[in-house]
């Protein structure tokens, strides 16, 4: 989609500085938060959680740690929307491949 845009422009420099910005805020910057709540949780749980030692429920505990009430509200939000996208989008494959 991008291509149409930088050939369709008469300066090719305004028509490539959009792509590429998106580029950078996406790959660099975007993933930024995760890395170092990761590594927080490294250094707040060094021998992870519970019996088991689990290093991945860290990730979750921080949540429940560190953020107040209404903040753990948002959070709990996003992840059921992530898992609601996740399961309907393996509905409509289910859909499309019996389909064919």
């Amino acid at each position: 989609m991008w291509l149409s845009e930088y050939f369709r422009r008469k300066p090719s420099a305004t028509a490539f500085s959009p792509p590429l910005f998106f580029q950078v805020a996406h790959y660099a910057i975007r993933p930024w938060p995760w890395i170092i709540t990761g590594l927080a949780t490294i250094m707040l749980y060094p021998n992870g959680i519970g019996p088991t030692h689990d290093h991945e429920a860290g990730y979750v505990q921080a949540f429940v740690d560190l953020l107040p009430t209404p903040w753990r509200g948002v959070m709990m939000a996003g992840f059921a929307a992530a898992y609601m996208s996740t399961v309907g989008n393996a509905a409509q494959l289910g859909c499309v491949v019996s389909r064919e």
